[in-house]
């Protein structure tokens, strides 16, 4: 019943069949179909219906979910719905709910909220990253460093945004939120080294039972490629020095079909975790090089399709591949278009593919390409392939595509191919395929790209120039509140805010412990002030917090004397002959006497986009400007 419903659904989509399709939703949400298959559905929704439709699909999901107090569910749907709705106060709303529902005992959750951003005007996104952050480091919560191995989070600092780790060693680390997200690897109950803490009997007896998962968990906690001998310095204390060869050997043959544990021959050998499943290869072994290549034409008229396919893939070379393929057009006329066909959605390598596209008729070759094309999932090899040379017309559908297999691939390889092919010609493929957009298919593009996690972020920045090089209506506008600086200001700033929380809060405190010593607070005036000045001190760190964080550097190089503009010096001329001159920079670098002013200040205000030869009016005077020059 639910394979049906899934057809019913994609046919529906293809068709653009939408009323009808809400209504099979439905009908696949009774049905109890796997989450992960509601949410593929969804993204085909995204890709070829409308963003609106996907938001209703979801919306409804979540609703359903959040009856069946599904909450962990819930918050993947409400995750999937932020790209699409980021600014929706409902989406804000649920997201609030959900958080509640799976942390009910969390004291620190309205804390934890408020700090992120979530619910308080914050950009769902960024709010949602920091929240994720936060949650992660809680106090309790096992973490694992390459340095100091395993600890766990001791304190919490949500006032200066940094925790202190209590590792297993006895050593104690104070870092900042973001270098410890940045550092640590972070252990979950059934994790290696929390199960060696918790529950080592439990570790027993898996040793017991898969001596491959075992090490598996290790090396993933770790998230390093570890020796034979490491290894062994780490699991050896658990199960004992006689236990622990017989162990070895039946660990490293399970570790070679571990579909997460990518193997290194070369010496010293060693063993990683990936996270992403890996196909392993189950293939034949290759014949060894003294070995006789190719088949004599008897034998090649007389095997199967499936026999010479197998022949195929078992070669080593692309030599003896296009032999064969030779051999084949030679001695199998009467079906070696139907061989190739197969060869060629089998994955085969370049050269094997281009004799393969010279020898096909056009229109063979074509279909070829389209079946590809079309069910690209299924020949992931040879769609690559079709892909480094995509037909002009098919652009912007092979785009997409490759956009699939880097995200969903199990294999590296392909995903790694697959970005190559992407950034290839300084991403012409792109470049082709936004000649085909228009504003909104660009937009669905962009917004796609920004959640993308097989992507590093200089290659989204490079994207995001390219696709709003052509529709500028994507390019988001500067924040009207940057604070703008030099980088003498800025360091200026930043020093003040270290004397702040170093001395002057730590100072502040100590007034207010000296005061409380004083007596009845009721009556003690020293404590009050103390607590006062205290409060002034936390407003004007918080205030210079916020600003520091939507400082921008002033670039001499951008700074354009057209007009005034931050960055700029200023000549004025007075009626009587008499100048002055003033250079507008940041709020940290203001000095009167020496004419440097903030652009935030109203004689600033007065001269930016001014022009040379415009006046204006200063202390009841009409000056002229003169000149205008760079202050950097």
């Amino acid at each position: 019943m639910s394979a049906e419903l899934l057809k019913l659904f994609r046919t529906q989509l293809g068709k653009k069949q939408y009323s009808e399709l809400e209504g099979t939703w439905l009908e696949l949400l009774g049905a109890g179909v796997n989450l992960n298959e509601l949410l593929s559905l969804v993204e085909l929704a995204v890709r070829w219906a409308t963003p609106e439709l996907a938001t209703t699909l979801l919306w409804v999901l979540a609703d359903s979910l959040a009856e069946e107090r599904r909450f962990a569910d819930e918050l993947r749907v409400l995750r999937r719905l932020v790209p699409l709705t980021p600014d929706d106060d409902r989406l804000t709303r649920a997201l609030s709910r959900c958080l509640h529902n799976l942390y009910p005992e969390e004291p620190l959750l309205e804390r934890l909220l408020q700090k992120s951003g979530l619910g308080y005007g914050e950009p769902l996104a960024e709010a949602l990253n920091r929240f994720d952050r936060y949650l992660l480091l809680l106090p309790g919560r096992m973490v694992y460093d390459h340095e100091q191995g395993p600890g766990t989070v001791s304190n919490l600092d949500l006032l200066f945004d940094r925790i202190t780790v209590r590792f297993d060693t006895g050593a104690e680390l104070t870092l900042d939120i973001q270098t410890a997200a940045n550092r640590f690897r972070f252990l979950t109950p059934d994790s290696f080294f929390y199960l060696l803490k918790h529950h080592p009997a439990q570790l027993a007896e898996l040793a017991a039972e898969d001596p491959a998962k075992l090490v598996a968990l290790y090396l993933r906690d770790i998230g390093k490629p570890a020796t034979a001998g490491e290894i062994q310095a780490a699991l050896e204390p658990l199960l004992g020095a006689d236990r622990y060869p017989n162990f070895w050997e039946k660990a490293k043959k399970g570790l070679a079909i571990h579909p997460h544990i990518k193997t290194t021959n070369r010496q010293p050998r060693t063993w990683h975790w990936q996270e992403q499943p890996m196909e392993k290869d189950t293939t034949p072994a290759r014949p060894s090089r003294t070995a006789p290549r190719g088949l004599d034409p008897d034998a090649i008229a007389q095997q199967s399709a499936e026999e010479l396919l197998a022949t195929f893939q078992a070669l080593g070379t692309a030599t003896e591949r296009k032999k064969l393929l030779e051999q084949i057009f030679q001695h199998r006329r009467t079906d070696w278009q139907e061989l190739y066909a197969r060869i060629f959605l089998a994955g085969t390598d370049r050269r094997s593919s281009q004799l393969i596209k010279d020898r096909l008729p056009p229109e063979k070759w074509q279909a070829l390409v389209n079946q590809v094309l079309t069910d690209y999932r299924a020949y992931p090899d040879a769609f690559l392939v079709v892909a480094e040379n995509a037909p002009s017309g098919f652009c912007r559908q092979v785009l997409h595509r490759l956009l699939d297999i880097m995200e969903t691939d199990p294999e590296r390889r392909r995903r790694n191919q697959a970005r190559k092919i992407l950034m290839s010609d300084d991403y012409q493929l792109l470049r082709t395929a936004l000649g085909t957009m228009d504003e909104a298919d660009a937009r669905r593009l962009q917004e796609r790209l920004k959640v993308s996690r097989t992507l590093e972020p200089f290659q989204q920045d490079e994207i995001r120039e390219i696709i709003t090089s052509r529709f500028a209506g994507l390019n988001p506008p500067e924040p009207v509140d940057i604070i703008w600086t030099s980088d003498a200001g800025l360091e200026r700033a930043k020093a003040e805010l270290n004397h702040l929380t170093r001395i002057e809060l730590p100072r502040s405190s100590e007034e207010i412990a000296r005061a409380r010593a004083f007596g009845d607070l009721s009556e003690n005036y020293e404590y009050k002030a103390a607590r006062e000045k205290q409060a002034r001190l936390m407003q004007k760190i918080s205030r210079l917090q916020s600003d520091l964080s939507r400082a921008r550097v002033i670039e001499p190089d951008r700074i354009n004397t057209d007009e005034v503009q931050v960055g700029c010096r200023v000549r004025l001329v007075r009626a009587d002959g008499t100048t002055v001159e003033y250079a507008i920079l940041g709020p940290w670098d203001a000095d009167h006497e020496m004419g440097v002013i903030s652009f935030q200040s109203p004689l600033a205000q007065k001269l930016l986009g001014k022009k040379t030869g415009d006046t204006v009016e200063i202390d009841s005077q009409t000056l002229t400007i003169a000149a205008i020059t760079r202050a950097l």
